[in-house]
């Protein structure tokens, strides 16, 4: 392992009159990832996954 972490989510957040705001202090989000490293973005989509592009 190399302990690497990578792109697997992004949480976009809007209120009700769907304005985009700030996702901070909406809701706490597990993860195993060390906030202290680099995220990775990877070249290419892995297969199996199904990806929206807007």
């Amino acid at each position: 392992k190399k302990k690497q972490s990578y792109i697997f989510e992004i949480r976009i957040c809007f209120d009700k009159s769907l304005k985009l705001v700030d996702c901070d202090g909406i809701a706490g989000f597990p993860t195993n990832c060390s906030p202290k490293r680099d995220i990775i973005y990877p070249a290419a989509v892995p297969t199996g996954f199904h990806v929206v592009q807007i």
